[in-house]
């Protein structure tokens, strides 16, 4: 039987101020794009969450997922953390 190796998504966090998180480390744009073109090549199937502030811009949520599509990460995904 073939190992099956399950893949986790990379979560990108947005926070309200427009910065970003990604595997607990503060990052810019420029430097999550190698990291998720890295991914990419390891898994054509690796799928990206990106989980936004509810107070986040829209600009910066959209920024993130444009970063995971021109990588070519068939699938995003947007969650946002709501405030009680």
């Amino acid at each position: 039987p073939t190992l099956k190796i399950k893949f986790m998504p990379i979560v990108i966090y947005v926070r309200k101020d427009g910065s970003y998180i990604v595997r607990t480390e503060g990052m810019e744009l420029n430097q999550i794009e190698p990291l998720l073109k890295e991914a990419v090549q390891k898994n054509p199937n690796q799928k990206v969450v990106v989980c936004a502030d509810s107070e986040a811009q829209y600009k910066h949520v959209a920024a993130a997922v444009d970063v995971a599509k021109a990588v070519g990460i068939p699938k995003v995904n947007i969650s946002y953390e709501l405030q009680n």
